[in-house]
């Protein structure tokens, strides 16, 4: 069985592509992102080989199939409308323009489930846009990174390290954001 992933960066890209291998159930990775992304898996497969070679005649001794990703670059040109870009018998993907920095394709994703028609929203890193309020529009959970103005600078790119969450929290609560739970890796809910 594979596995399908929409990021908007490449973090932990390497970790998607062979945890599932390392843990017994590896499938090829299909990762969609915007145009390039075929030729940046390529890249990321060649410098895990080592890795995977290991793996295959060492510590885990199975065949290597199943331990590496394909890139499938997405369409950059969608609209508020959103653009469905996959489907199967349990999830609709559609993914909608979004905004962070300079870059031209960013997106967000809409996910719903067709056995209940629950969404589930995901926005990423980046700044408001009319594609992600869409992508948000009566979802059941919106998942974006978020920093108020007030305590950006607090974050560990943002110079001062003294980040106090609590803070962020009640400041994005103060600006009318409601049912907010605030996360941070390692986080268990």
């Amino acid at each position: 069985m594979s596995h399908a992933v929409l990021t908007q960066d490449a973090i932990d890209l390497a970790s998607f592509i062979s945890n599932p291998y390392k843990f017994g159930k590896g499938g090829d990775e299909k990762v969609f992102e915007p145009e390039g992304v075929d030729e940046m898996i390529s890249h990321i497969n060649a410098a895990w080989s080592i890795d995977r070679h290991e793996m295959a005649q060492g510590s885990i001794g199975q065949a290597p199939d199943g331990s590496t990703a394909v890139g499938i670059p997405v369409w950059p040109k969608t609209d508020l409308k959103g653009r469905k870009i996959l489907e199967d018998d349990n999830l609709i993907v559609e993914l909608f323009p979004s905004k962070y920095g300079f870059l031209e394709h960013t997106y967000a994703y809409r996910f719903t489930a067709k056995p209940d028609g629950r969404v589930f929203a995901f926005g990423g890193d980046g700044t408001y846009s009319e594609g992600l309020a869409a992508a948000a529009k009566n979802a059941d959970i919106l998942f974006v990174e978020g920093i108020t103005r007030k305590n950006v600078k607090f974050a560990t790119w943002g110079g001062d390290t003294d980040f106090d969450r609590l803070s962020v929290l009640n400041e994005m609560i103060d600006e009318g954001i409601r049912n907010i739970l605030l996360a941070q890796d390692g986080d268990l809910y």
